[in-house]
């Protein structure tokens, strides 16, 4: 039976998706959160679940725009009248064809679809001017507007009934912002035949004698089996059926010099290195035709393709530190069409069970077999309350559970005065007086830890992990002038601070030399503002005036002077314009700090009596050249 959504649910869609129309994934994801379970209750296979009561539109404005990229096919067409056909919504749905054509053939609307002329835009191009298949999905990815979700699939396609709905509800039940969705379709027949019964997940094959990691099907489900309850964790993604936010085809373009075969492989590892993460969907949702032999193909219509194939292929191995062969060029620089910098590949190699440097695939790899992917763990509701050049501002940054569980951690962890014992740190100012620090700092590295690594760092088995993902996850997403993980950073801290009656934190810097930026995440339930304890942030033309000042000073000098407030540093300020923001220390804040900003922290009074102001502080390590 169609289950009906709830009229509390639609009325919070009407509300919300109904004023935004061009909702991004933060929203669908609240949707979760709101006690909306997609796919509770709900046959994986068989007739369309969802019966969407006749009083909400809104939901149907929730927009998808499916790429097509299209090599002198006939199927063409009847993929695109399915495709509507099928859809529960098909007036959200816009279709983008980069059609590579020859005279005679141009791909033309029948009358069924006349009618969605305006949905549907096409560029054409000869045939005989194409460079294969990733430079034609390139080109596609071009025709994306301001649609919140991206479908690429192939020119010969069939699709489940409601398959719009069903892509959104499998999405949403990943319950990850950065997840795919993908899978090696099962097939169907153009007399109308479709492989129903089956969907598959995907696996290592082989490598190619070109260094190429191939893949293959694996079903999740044939019919009579058990269905599965979830979409599952992968690592690799199908160029015929790839969905999710359409921000993935801006963060991780497809790369026009490479040919067509390593296609998968290489996206695959871009996105995971660019923080996505892939799923495969429990439930069939499109079909595919897989007999190459009935239609015209790019290398059957250009006798040089090898030659390109072979760049591409050199291009791949250099990206991927697959061993080169002989006659491979020096490798390119690859530019935007590179790795990405939220997850390295040695990251990926790990993960995955996927050696590329031996070409070795590990049996879970071989079966299919993944663990769950790494989500960075900020709250999908986070809130930026302010930003510029040199401060981000977040407010609500992890969900409540692990805002709890974090706070728990930290009250119960141990705690030490700081300058009590050996030489005075000149990073405190005397009348910082004695702030206590926690007895562990825990880093997180930009490259995988090994084996046998210290407890401190990352993964530790405790709440600090969850945040010092979240604060890696969120950086190199929102927080630009701290730099590229790997690159600008080589590893970031975390230190417990509690700041009794008396103490504080005189003004400074976090040094340019030292650090590519700072942070500190404020974990005080109950916070007053007459009780002191605030952050102050100076006005960027006041940190450049000192950081020009200081530029002209004997740098130790000035170093071993401050702890003594021997710089006039207040004076320089003052003579900027001696302007500032004031960051109030507010439960499940964050805030990030570039490099020379300038910031202190008011000294905490007698007032705040037992009511503690307890903080995580760290420092993005500069990476040395």
């Amino acid at each position: 039976m169609p289950e009906s959504l709830s009229p509390e649910w639609l009325s919070w869609v009407d509300v919300n998706l109904g004023r935004n129309p061009q909702c991004g994934s933060n929203l669908l994801l609240t949707l979760l959160d709101r006690g909306f379970h997609p796919l509770a209750g709900i046959e994986a296979i068989g007739d369309f679940p969802i019966q969407l009561a006749s009083c909400s539109s809104s939901i149907q404005v929730v927009q998808i725009c499916v790429l097509i990229a299209s090599y002198r096919d006939p199927e063409c067409v009847p993929t695109l009248e399915n495709l509507f056909e099928q859809a529960l919504c098909p007036d959200r749905v816009r279709v983008a064809v980069l059609s590579q054509e020859e005279k005679g053939e141009e791909l033309r609307l029948p009358k069924s679809i006349e009618h969605r002329r305006s949905q549907i835009t096409i560029r054409r191009r000869k045939a005989s001017s194409s460079k294969g298949a990733c430079w034609a999905r390139h080109h596609c990815q071009k025709l994306l507007q301001d649609e919140p979700f991206a479908l690429q699939i192939d020119s010969h396609m069939r699709f489940e009934k409601g398959w719009d709905t069903l892509l959104l509800a499998t999405w949403l039940h990943c319950r990850d912002p950065r997840a795919v969705l993908t899978a090696y379709p099962a097939g169907y027949e153009p007399d109308g035949d479709l492989q129903q019964g089956v969907f598959h997940g995907m696996a290592a094959k082989e490598f190619d004698p070109d260094g190429i990691l191939l893949f293959t099907g694996r079903p999740r489900y044939v019919d009579g089996g058990e269905v599965p309850n979830a979409p599952k964790p992968g690592a690799f993604i199908s160029a015929n059926f790839l969905f999710g936010p359409s921000e993935y085809t801006r963060d991780v373009p497809y790369d026009p010099n490479i040919y067509f075969f390593g296609e998968e492989i290489s996206l695959s590892v871009r996105l995971w290195t660019n923080g996505y993460n892939v799923y495969h969907p429990n439930r069939a949702l499109l079909y595919h035709y897989w007999d190459r032999s009935t239609r015209t193909t790019h290398f059957s219509d250009h006798s040089g393709w090898r030659d390109v194939d072979r760049a591409s292929k050199t291009r791949i191995r250099a990206l991927l530190d697959i061993p080169a062969l002989e006659g491979d060029l020096p490798a390119a620089d690859l530019g935007c069409y590179g790795l990405g910098g939220i997850r390295s590949l040695a990251e990926y190699e790990k993960w995955s069970g996927i050696q590329f440097s031996s070409l070795l695939i590990a049996a879970s790899a071989g079966n299919g077999e993944f663990p769950a992917p790494l989500v960075h763990s900020f709250n999908p509701n986070a809130v930026v309350v302010a930003e510029d050049e040199d401060i981000v501002v977040v407010d609500n940054f992890l969900a409540e559970e692990d805002y709890r569980k974090l706070r728990e951690f930290l009250v119960c962890s141990d705690y030490k005065h700081i300058n009590t014992t050996g030489t005075i740190s000149r990073a405190w100012h005397l009348q910082d007086r004695f702030p206590l620090r926690s007895d562990t700092s825990w880093i997180m590295p930009a490259n995988q830890p090994a084996d046998n690594k210290p407890d401190w760092v990352v993964p530790t088995g405790t709440p600090i992990d969850c945040f010092m993902q979240a604060v890696e996850g969120f950086q190199a997403q929102r927080v630009p002038f701290v730099g590229t993980r790997g690159e600008s950073w080589s590893e970031f801290s975390s230190t417990g601070w509690i700041y009794p009656p008396g103490t504080g934190l005189a003004m400074h810097t976090d040094g340019s030399n030292i650090y590519a930026g700072a942070y500190v995440y404020f974990l005080n339930d109950t916070w007053r503002s007459h009780w002191g304890g605030l952050l102050i942030v100076m006005d960027q033309a006041i940190n450049r005036f000192v950081a020009n000042t200081e530029e002209a000073q004997d740098g130790m000098r000035w170093y071993r002077r401050r702890w003594l407030n021997e710089n006039e540093l207040e004076e320089f300020m003052l003579e900027a314009g001696g302007m500032g923001r004031c960051i109030f220390p507010k439960a499940n804040r964050i805030a990030f700090l570039g490099n020379t900003t300038h910031h202190m922290v008011t000294r905490v009074n007698e007032e705040a009596g037992d009511c503690v102001r307890l903080s995580l502080a760290g420092f993005f390590s500069a990476r040395k050249s």
